[in-house]
């Protein structure tokens, strides 16, 4: 997991907020910054999302739509490839582009192309070990942010 991922960061490595954050604490006073955990856009959307934009000196009543986004999908018949692209290629960019809107094409590959996917259980060694890498980070962004972020320290199932 370390080196795996988009090919440059790694899903660990790309995880390390504090290390991304630190240059420009450095650079930027705190009051420069408004931190988000987005657990707390899953609680209360319209408040977390009006607490912004007051934090930028916009209008606050102003109602932006809540989006659940990036579910996981793979496809439903293993010869027509592994995504949207693929799917393309193999019925023709023209098809797509000339009978079906957008929004059709989406339904179209989300509802009878591809199927939910649900990642398996994380085995508890792995689970261990990334709170672990974490934990020292966590830490310093709770202090940081001014939460608690007891949610984030290892607790064995």
């Amino acid at each position: 997991l370390y080196y795996k991922g988009d090919g440059l960061h790694g899903y660990v490595r790309c995880s390390h907020f504090m290390q991304r954050l630190q240059p420009f604490l450095d650079r930027f006073p705190r009051e420069s910054f408004h931190f988000m955990l987005q657990q707390d856009l899953y609680i209360d959307f319209d408040a977390r999302m009006a607490e912004l934009c007051r934090f930028l000196g916009i209008d606050d009543t102003f109602k932006f739509s809540s989006l659940a986004s990036n579910e996981a999908f793979v496809p439903r018949y293993s010869f027509l490839g592994r995504n949207d692209r693929d799917l393309k290629n193999k019925l023709g960019k023209h098809f797509f582009r000339m009978f079906l809107s957008k929004n059709a094409k989406t339904m179209f590959v989300r509802d009878l192309i591809m199927k939910k996917f649900e990642f398996p259980p994380m085995d508890e060694d792995v689970r261990k070990a990334l709170y672990a890498e974490f934990a020292e980070e966590t830490t310093q962004l709770a202090k940081l942010i001014g939460r608690d972020l007891s949610d984030w320290t290892y607790k064995p199932l």
